[in-house]
């Protein structure tokens, strides 16, 4: 890669082309949405996307979605779309967190253990090798920069009782917090699917899949594009726009 010196970044990548991170409940439409992006690879984790057509991702014999199996089988695939000799403009991990148990159970396995913690690492050493391993191939897959990522996982709602307050149910991840805090980082968008009501054309009312995309006391979210709103229908076109906008 030739270096350019002495001139200023221009910040007008394509929506296509960021790092996203979509997360909700099961079947809420957060595989749908990635599969309506153009020239988009799916590496699945876990048996989610039989119910989508027309998707590229690894298939059986019948033509049918298989997810990756294990830690080794992920970084091959890693590997491959780096050299990109497809094209692809964007590739989306469908689930961070089935990726990271993969790289869990993959170190586990090779060091005979049961647990990180168990051995010769002693208490947090196998933890921080696991989550360096983790790192590192997702440091790859988001910084060969020859596409976009969007990070798809699910959601799990626990009670928070703050001080003196009343307690309330608020939504995360379904990952790991140091895990979770290393993805984030990645991301220039964190989006929680939702539904939202809105009018139809005869007068009616109609819900609609919409991205909570700033963060509230109940759940995550955000992004690095200032004219993102707090609430947008999850359509790819809609949110190309905002992109094109930034970069007249």
């Amino acid at each position: 890669m030739k270096l350019i010196i002495g001139q200023k970044s221009k910040g007008n990548r394509p929506f296509i082309m960021r790092t996203n991170l979509i997360y909700g409940p099961p079947k809420s439409g957060k595989s749908s949405f990635v599969a309506t992006m153009p020239n988009t690879y799916f590496i699945a984790t876990e048996a989610t996307l039989d119910d989508i057509e027309g998707i590229e991702t690894k298939l059986d014999e019948a033509g049918n979605p298989v997810p990756v199996e294990t830690w080794p089988e992920f970084e091959a695939y890693v590997k491959w779309l780096c050299k990109n000799k497809n094209n692809y403009k964007h590739v989306c991990l469908d689930t961070v967190k089935n990726a990271w148990f993969l790289c869990r159970t993959h170190f586990l396995s090779e060091k005979g253990l049961e647990n990180e913690n168990d051995g010769k690492y002693g208490y947090g050493k196998g933890a921080d090798i696991v989550h360096m391993r983790f790192m590192g191939v997702m440091n790859k897959l988001v910084n060969c920069k020859k596409f976009g990522v969007t990070f798809i996982n699910h959601e799990i709602i626990k009670t928070f009782t703050p001080k003196n307050q009343d307690p309330f149910d608020k939504i995360y991840q379904d990952l790991p917090e140091k895990q979770k805090t290393f993805i984030n980082s990645l991301c220039d968008n964190i989006f929680r699917i939702d539904t939202a009501k809105v009018s139809d054309d005869k007068g009616g009312v109609k819900a609609i899949t919409v991205f909570r995309a700033r963060a509230t006391a109940v759940y995550e979210a955000g992004s690095r594009l200032k004219t993102m709103p707090e609430t947008i229908e999850a359509d790819y076109n809609k949110i190309c726009k905002l992109y094109e906008k930034k970069g007249k």
